[in-house]
């Protein structure tokens, strides 16, 4: 029989180390994490305690560019399906700051407006993420980070349901 101590060992050792057994090492979608992967595998990629919510998330208060910023973790049936920060930055020089990062890592991008500081925003594509980068009025730059393959599932998920739902609407007339 196990003792308590080495029970709760085993389930500490099982919770740090299961993402790197089941995802493997690198080729991160995001930070440290995959998409698809379940809420304790990205706990313990974060490493960070997460911030109280309620919801299908995990949120996270973090220092990045000499400034706080928020993550938050979105998942469906316990997959992994988005991230995003929320930065707050002063003027258009922040955004233009936050735009030239990505630009770097993700390349040249695409703009989603003639003036896409004004609110428009940017988008980039890898092969499984999908990027979207906004500013709002009140000084806050959204990134949000989707996985393409759990976007498609979710989509035709949520597309079945609706069709279940027509169908029995329809029958009660």
């Amino acid at each position: 029989m196990v003792g308590k101590k080495q029970w709760c060992f085993r389930m500490v050792c099982l919770w740090v180390f299961l993402p790197q057994l089941v995802f493997g090492e690198g080729d991160w979608d995001f930070r440290e994490v995959r998409w698809g992967m379940g809420r304790l595998a990205v706990m313990a990629a974060e490493k960070a305690t997460p911030e109280p919510v309620r919801g299908p998330y995990l949120s996270y208060k973090l220092w990045m560019l000499d400034g706080e910023v928020f993550l938050r973790y979105r998942f469906v049936e316990n997959r992994l399906v988005e991230a995003r920060y929320v930065f707050s930055v002063k003027g258009r020089e922040g955004f233009s700051t936050l735009v030239d990062l990505l630009r770097d890592k993700y390349g040249e991008g695409v703009p989603l407006s003639d003036a896409p500081e004004e609110g428009g925003g940017w988008t980039w594509e890898t092969q499984r993420t999908h990027i979207h980068m906004d500013f709002s009025p009140g000084g806050h730059v959204r990134i949000v980070y989707a996985g393409k393959e759990v976007s498609n599932w979710l989509h035709e998920k949520q597309e079945a349901a609706l069709k279940r739902e027509h169908a029995r609407v329809l029958s009660l007339f």
